[in-house]
Parts: C-alpha cells; sequence; structure tokens
C-alpha cells in the first residue's frame, strides 16, 4: 500500500508552516485569506507530492460536504435506450471531480418541480456543497434560478438558463445548425427546424423554446431534426406525416441502423471540465467565479451522415 504523505513533509518541502499547509489544504484557508502565491505553491506541491486529503476529516473540519450534487433530467419514458449525454456528465463529471478530490451524487428528476425540491432539501441538509443542472423547461427554471441566486450557492447550469444572476456552460450549437439548415436546402427544403420533446407530450423548437405547433409538421418544405433518439421516436409517434422529414441528430457512438441521421462528436467532455474548473474552485477554494456564462463552441469536424 502506498504511504500518505505528510503535512510536515509537504510543509519542509514547500518551505511554509506545517499550520498553514493544514490549514490550505483542509480548505480552512482560501485564496482568498492568504496570498495567491503562497496559496497555489502549496497547492501544487501537495498534488506533486501525491497528497490525498481525508475528505471526511475535511468535512468535519471544514463544515462542508465534499460532495457536488448532479441534477439531471431522466426521461422515464425511454430510460432503457441509450443516453450518451448523460454517461458522459456522470461518468466523466466522476472522474473528473474525482481528481480534485470530491465526490459526485447522481439524482435524476423528471420535471421542474422535482428539480427545484431535489436541489433545495439537499442544499437545506447541507449534504452537498455544489450542484452541477441542466435545463428542462426554459418557463418553469425562474424559481429555481432565483433561489440559487439569493443564497449564493455554488452552482452550475448547463445550457443558457434566462438570467444573469446564476452561472452556466452552455454549449453553442450555431455551427451545427448552419450544418442542418445547409444540408436541408441541398435535400431540396426550404428549412431546416429542429425540436425536442419536454414532458406532457410536449414539443419545443430549438433554439427559440417555442412550443411546436401541430400545423407546422404539416408543412412539406421543412425538414425536421430531433436531437436524440428520445425526441425522435416520440415525435414519430405523435406525427405520423413526418416519417419522411424527419432526421435524427445523434451522437457519434450510436448506431442508427436504417434511420436517416446526422451523427455527431460529443460535447460533453468540455462541458465537465469547465463545470469542474468552476465548482472545485468555488466550493473547495472559495474562489466565486466573476463571469457567469462560459460558452463551448460545437465542431463540425467528424460529422458522419446516413441517408
Amino acid at each position: 500500500m502506498k504511504r500518505q504523505v505528510s503535512l510536515k513533509e509537504i510543509s519542509r518541502k514547500c518551505g511554509f508552516s506545517m499550520p498553514l499547509v493544514s490549514s490550505v489544504l483542509s480548505g480552512k484557508t482560501t485564496a482568498n485569506r492568504c496570498s495567491r502565491e503562497t496559496y497555489e505553491k502549496i497547492i501544487t506541491c501537495a498534488r506533486e507530492m501525491g497528497y490525498t486529503p481525508n475528505l471526511l476529516a475535511k468535512a468535519i473540519a471544514t463544515g462542508k460536504s465534499p460532495i457536488i450534487l448532479f441534477s439531471l433530467h431522466e426521461n422515464e419514458r425511454n430510460w432503457n435506450l441509450p443516453d450518451f449525454y448523460l454517461n458522459d456528465l456522470i461518468l466523466g463529471g466522476s472522474r473528473r471531480f474525482a481528481a480534485e478530490g470530491l465526490y459526485v451524487l447522481y439524482m435524476p428528476y423528471r420535471s421542474a418541480e422535482e428539480q427545484f425540491e431535489q436541489i433545495r432539501k439537499a442544499v437545506k441538509t447541507a449534504m452537498v456543497s455544489g450542484v452541477v443542472t441542466n435545463l428542462l423547461d426554459s418557463r418553469a427554471e425562474k424559481p429555481l434560478y432565483d433561489y440559487l441566486a439569493e443564497i449564493q450557492f455554488p452552482a452550475v447550469f448547463l445550457g443558457f438558463p434566462k438570467s444573469d444572476d446564476v452561472v452556466s456552460v452552455g454549449v453553442d450549437n450555431t455551427p451545427l445548425q448552419n450544418f442542418i439548415a445547409d444540408y436541408a436546402r441541398r435535400k431540396g427544403f426550404a428549412d431546416a427546424v429542429q425540436v425536442s420533446e419536454l414532458p406532457g407530450n410536449r414539443f419545443e423548437i430549438h433554439p427559440d423554446n417555442l412550443p411546436l405547433e401541430p400545423e407546422l409538421t404539416e408543412d412539406e418544405t421543412i425538414l425536421f431534426f430531433a436531437p436524440g433518439f428520445a425526441s425522435y421516436t416520440a415525435l414519430k409517434r405523435r406525427f405520423s406525416g413526418l416519417e419522411n422529414r424527419l432526421v435524427l441528430l445523434e451522437d457519434t457512438r450510436f448506431y442508427p441502423g436504417e434511420l436517416h441521421s446526422i451523427l455527431f462528436p460529443s460535447a460533453q467532455p468540455q462541458v465537465i471540465e469547465k463545470s469542474c474548473e468552476i465548482l472545485s474552485a468555488w466550493c473547495r477554494h472559495g474562489i466565486t467565479p466573476t463571469e457567469k456564462r462560459h460558452i463551448i463552441t460545437r465542431s463540425t469536424e467528424e460529422i458522419i451522415i446516413h441517408d
């Protein structure tokens, strides 16, 4: 078994007193309470020496949980379908946060109300020190925005929340939207419309978050695109007339068989990297992000088309 590096050894190597080293590594002293240079030197030195913090002892000492809540939407009707989005977030997030000495707790939600209550209870009971959550219904998210902004709790929203008071990491899909618009024109259609399923058998047009009117699906000049197999199957069930005007947008790891589809690489690894960078600094070191909105630009390289 590998021997644990002691605080005394770290203190000797980095040239700072053992009480200061202990205070920094336990989280009692943040970059805001000692010089940034000193703080970074101690953290870097400990990491290079292979120091592993005792998370339970640290939680007791600081009163902060080492757990990050991943509150993510799960489509209960399609729980048995491959979901690369969730897999990338949960597995990738678990590994990335573990490297920072933090654990991930995944809790699925199926409605905006359940999402709000889930996060509120976890925060109120001090179960978690930070939150990562995605956006389900932009019209129903305001209470959650207001709650987290008011208590200044470390939280990152995945997507583009309709609030300037919360921190978010979103994927700019403009390159993909331009790609599918050009693809639709090359196929002889006047327009391209991207539609996702919402709870309650509702559908929303992206990126404008407008409800899909059934009459629009009857327009033969429009080619429709469904991000994710769950939305694709729901649209086919609901609107039989879309059979020959519906294209699946999925991950390159998805096997589409004979389905008309466009497959593209996931942007979630970059999303997780940025989210972890923000939250680990915020939760562990007390560094509040000054920038609220962070944008990842999606690449259109390596796209695979199945006509």
